[in-house]
């Protein structure tokens, strides 16, 4: 063989290894851990752009990260101080023209909710990488970071960031009460327990499992602790407000043993506002705030408003000149006014109109304090359009100026720090809007006098779930930074001017996964059974082909519209609830719309999905034969509803989803409260009165009552310190007495949602998801 040849065959073997290689590499599934490594932006946290536009800074979780909670006492702050929800984060920063994103906390504690000071000099956060969580600032000169005080931080929620003063000289933030430690304020949520019990080894998996006898296994026993009897389940809001001086780390406490959840200094930096928890109205379960303001010149505060009915106690904003104070009241949907100085509330809003009310949303005032700006949101994730108003704080009008056809507008664009209409021509504003078609979504600008909207741009994209955290402007007003993401490619920062022509993406977050092969989303449209144009998000398999059926999961969530999650990545997030999982495992996944009238949630649940589930089979896509169901809360819920109606599922999974109306209506908890009174009577359970005015409607919408006509195979998933936690126990037990196939996978130390759960813990639900799956839904079967 001469050198030619033997080169040639050298070369020919090298390309046929790495054809095997490719091939592999694209069929190859997202493993479990890679999803899981996916890093996503934190929930409900801002991001933030510097004042001079040059960085964008925001916080990053790594769900790898967390551990189990363990115990009660530490759901919701851990033993360094730090709040739960941003357990596995950390702050990073990306430079606008250069990209070049970096984790500046790098993975040491917990870091979240990155603030810029107005001068650009420094960037506050939360940290207990010193062992003990405090606010700690980065000097953007020096590229150094230094804890501010001995202050701890207390927020609740990850929208409660800290706030700067005018002159940036202050940080007015929620701190612990004067004299009080974490184990202190711990005993206020869990009094009476000390450190967790019958902890696991670190990486190990707490899950006791039962089985029915035709899962072939015997059920073993377990036994419950009592719950001991404590103090209100607000005292997680306890906290003082205080000011911190940045030059010398000194604490004034200007309001103490309060709960705030919002607090926000004036513009001019002469009054400090705050709203308190003030209790739940018995009848309906709504929260109660009181609007405050404390004047920070002699320090004498005053109740402005006593009673304001909002879900979270944030949605209040400064007027520019600093006069008003303007809020939304979940009552009706209105919006009101009140002088800082005292004085009546005045209502903008009078009359018949949707409602304006957003769980987070603040007024939007205009620079000259003249107009307030709301979004009507009665069309929110339906086909239709949702509207644009001004409201005049002078002469209280209230005028239309657009509507974007076929379209709903999800939020309009503004600074992070809320409150301010963001008008790069002081003649127009920008909104987000997806088509409700298409469900592709993006950016129109709106003339402030009314008109027809001009499109900037609309894409394949899905712009966050909350995007009123995700946006942020510069203070010159000349860019914009968001989060977008698409049903392939995970969350990123993009940058753009004020004509969106320029945008480009200046993150890549997740460069581990840039190249795996996922599956590609569409969406797909049918009638429901009464004839209701309906929706839904068909995520494909990564190896899909035309002509080929697959299996299909449906993941439902009665109630919602989930087919605007087309082009989220993993359709329904990442981490925990990426179903490329699936996808990425031969399984197409669909997430359709089901909306629910009250009184029949249960009916409505079969009228929307099903003719869903047949329009995948029609498609040639869905195999009839391999039908699967899951569902997480009230998706787990929808779970049972579907399967009591209908044996065309071969597996279904409920995670701790209630199937008891009536013992859940009674369910109290260690407080003394009973959350499943509004829940069922004005809230998600929809049955619009008691069970002494509507006893058959609580049965007849209740899965327990109908067990008896499940055919189909049950994987039941639930944490142990979700305070529902016995409405899995009654759905295990009665399928067991039934002699059911029925699985219980309990897990020790973890709370109602899965996103909360140690790495090992998923891991685990994740395993026993898939392998029943593949156990009920193979070809074989």
């Amino acid at each position: 063989m001469n050198l030619r040849s033997a080169l040639q065959k050298f070369i020919l073997s090298i390309m046929v290894v790495l054809t095997c290689a490719i091939a592999v590499a694209q069929v190859s599934p997202l493993s479990i851990e890679d999803a899981l490594g996916t890093l996503s932006m934190a929930n409900r946290m801002p991001i933030a752009l510097s004042p001079d536009g040059q960085l964008v800074a925001f916080t990053v979780e790594d769900d790898r990260r967390r551990e189990s909670t363990q115990s009660e006492r530490y759901s919701f702050y851990t033993k360094t101080g730090a709040f739960t929800e941003a357990l596995g984060c950390d702050v990073w920063i990306v430079d606008t023209k250069r990209g070049g994103a970096r984790n500046l906390t790098g993975g040491q504690g917990t870091s979240s909710s990155p603030v810029w000071s107005p001068d650009g000099k420094f960037l506050a956060f939360y940290s207990d990488r010193s062992g003990t969580e405090h606010i700690w600032l980065w000097i953007r000169e020096t590229g150094q970071m230094r804890q501010l005080s001995d202050a701890i931080p207390r927020p609740f929620f990850n929208f409660q960031v800290v706030r700067w003063t005018p002159d940036s000289h202050h940080i007015l933030a929620k701190i612990l009460p004067e004299g009080m430690t974490i184990e202190a304020a711990a005993d206020l949520i869990s009094p009476g327990e000390t450190e967790p019990k019958n902890q696991s080894k670190q990486g190990a998996a707490t899950v006791t499992i039962y089985k029915s006898a035709s899962a072939q296994n015997n059920a073993s026993g377990a036994k419950t602790e009592k719950p001991v009897e404590t103090q209100s389940w607000m005292e997680r809001y306890r906290g003082d407000l205080a000011l911190i001086d940045v030059s010398t780390g000194k604490i004034e406490r200007l309001v103490t043993a309060v709960k705030p959840l919002g607090y926000w200094t004036s513009p001019d930096g002469k009054y400090l506002a705050y709203m308190a928890w003030n209790g739940i109205e018995e009848n309906s379960q709504q929260p109660i705030y009181a609007l405050s303001v404390l004047s920070l010149i002699d320090r004498k505060s005053r109740v402005v408003v006593a009673k304001v009915k909002q879900d979270y106690g944030i949605s209040v904003s400064w007027s520019p000149n600093s006069s008003l104070l303007a809020y939304m009241t979940s009552e009706n949907g209105d919006c009101f006014v009140v002088p800082a100085e005292g004085g009546d509330p005045r209502n903008l809003t009078p009359g018949t109109h949707p409602p304006f009310t957003d769980d987070h949303r603040a007024p939007l005032w205009d620079a000259n304090s003249e107009f307030i700006y709301l979004l009507s949101s009665e069309q929110y994730g339906r086909i239709g359009s949702s509207k644009i108003w001004a409201a005049a704080v002078a002469n209280t009008s209230l005028k239309e100026i657009a509507e974007i056809s076929g379209h709903s507008v999800l939020e309009i664009v503004a600074p992070a720090s809320g409150g301010r209409l963001w008008s790069s021509d002081r003649h127009s504003l920008v909104a987000l809007a997806r088509n409700e078609s298409t469900k592709e979504a993006g950016f129109y600008r709106v003339p402030l006098s009314g008109g027809s909207p001009s499109l900037l741009f609309e894409e394949p994209r899905y712009f966050s779930r909350d995007s009123i955290f995700t946006t942020d402007v510069s203070a010159d007003g000349r860019l914009v930074a968001y989060v977008a993401q698409d049903s392939q490619h995970p969350e990123d920062i993009w940058i753009a001017g004020t004509d969106f022509k320029d945008r480009r993406k200046i993150t890549q977050i997740n460069p581990q996964i840039a190249n795996v092969p996922f599956g590609k989303s569409r969406i797909i449209d049918w009638r429901g059974i009464d004839g209701q144009q309906l929706h839904g998000a068909l995520l494909l398999p990564s190896s899909f082909e035309d002509g080929k059926r697959y299996p299909l999961i449906v993941d439902v969530y009665g109630g919602s519209f989930r087919s605007s999650t087309t082009y989220r990545f993993g359709l329904s997030g990442s981490g925990v609830e990426n179903l490329q999982i699936l996808a990425t495992r031969g399984y197409a996944v669909l997430l359709p719309d089901t909306p629910l009238r009250k009184g029949t949630p249960m009916q409505d649940l079969l009228k929307t999905v099903m003719p869903g589930v047949d329009r995948a089979v029609d498609l040639g896509i869905a195999d009839p034969d391999r039908l699967g169901v899951m569902g997480h809360s009230y998706g787990g819920y929808s779970t049972l509803s579907l399967i009591v109606q209908t044996t065309r599922f071969k597996a279904a999974v409920d995670s701790a989803g209630p199937a008891d109306l009536i013992s859940f209506y009674g369910d109290l908890d260690k407080s003394g409260a009973a959350g499943g009174i509004g829940w069922s009577e004005t809230g998600q359970g929809g049955m619009v009165g008691t069970p002494w005015q509507y006893r058959d409607r609580y049965i007849e919408n209740s899965p327990l009552f109908y067990l008896d006509r499940v055919e189909t195979p049950v994987l039941i998933v639930q944490g142990d310190l979700d305070p529902i936690w016995q409405q899995a126990d009654e759905v295990f037990v009665a399928l067991r007495r039934l002699n059911k196939e029925v699985v219980y996978a309990k897990y020790h130390g973890e709370e109602h949602w899965e996103g909360t759960w140690s790495l090992a813990n998923v891991q685990d639900y994740w395993s026993r998801v898939l392998d029943w799956f593949d156990k009920h839904l193979s070809q074989n079967q």
